[in-house]
């Protein structure tokens, strides 16, 4: 299990001052070297695709582009992320994620077909399709006592899992975010009795009086998902997808 921190500060700055601030950051400098869609040929350009059912009636796709060499490649000029669902056509854009190159779109998790783009010039370049998600799921979640209880009712040749427990807690001049991911190798993300179970204490370290404090709010979350056995990554060489059922648990402290 490893654990995760970070501490954004927020400056607060009076309005009608006459001074002035700046503000610097560094990065990789290869990491921060901008690439673009339109520099590479579009049989160059990778995309990985993830359709999530996140709860009955809606699902989202979200997807990103590499090159041959793994860098993560911006979409620009006249290419386009699309997905046609039941014969309707959606454009995937650019989300608001730290370091961008994420797209993404909110679909219906009722269609028979779900088709994915990569378009150049409005010409499909490459497309997959799929035409089946994993079962859903409903969740029952309780905190008592500082344990996150989550059941639900597993299905057959279904995998169970997650990814990231997080928590966020903020105040007028900080956020401070603790992530928490589990040991895949050692199958520590498992959950296929169909039930999540732990105290903060299990997996923060500290107690909710110590997590909360100096905070006005913090909130716990962590997705539960659901992979179909017989349904694996699908594939045509250059657009990649993994079908999920996904539901989100959030616990106000």
């Amino acid at each position: 299990m490893k654990r995760y921190y970070a501490s954004v500060l927020v400056l607060l700055v009076g309005c009608g001052g006459g001074g002035s601030g700046s503000s610097s950051s560094s990065s990789n400098s290869e990491d921060s070297v901008a690439r673009y869609s339109s520099d590479y040929a579009a049989s160059d350009l990778q995309v990985f695709f993830t359709l999530s059912a996140i709860s009955s009636s809606e699902a989202e796709i979200k997807g990103y582009v590499q090159d041959s060499s793994f860098n993560y490649v911006t979409i620009n000029g006249s290419d386009q992320l699309v997905s046609e669902v039941d014969s309707q056509s959606f454009s995937l854009t650019e989300l608001p994620i730290s370091g961008g190159g994420y797209y993404g779109t909110n679909v219906s998790a009722n269609a028979t077909e779900y088709i994915v783009k990569l378009l150049r010039d409005n010409v499909v370049q490459s497309s997959l399709t799929i035409n089946e998600l994993p079962l859903p799921f409903t969740l029952t979640t309780s905190f008592v006592g500082e344990v996150i209880d989550v059941s639900w009712a597993p299905e057959a040749d279904h995998t169970y899992s997650y990814l990231v427990e997080t928590l966020t807690c903020k105040n007028s001049t900080e956020t401070n975010i603790r992530t928490v991911s589990p040991d895949i190798n050692a199958g520590e993300h498992l959950l296929n009795s169909g039930s999540y179970n732990k105290s903060l204490s299990e997996v923060f370290g500290q107690t909710q009086a110590q997590l909360t404090q100096g905070f006005d709010s913090c909130v716990f979350d962590v997705d539960i998902i659901a992979n179909k056995d017989s349904l694996p990554s699908q594939t045509n060489g250059q657009l990649t997808v993994d079908v999920v059922q996904k539901r989100k648990v959030r616990i106000v402290l």
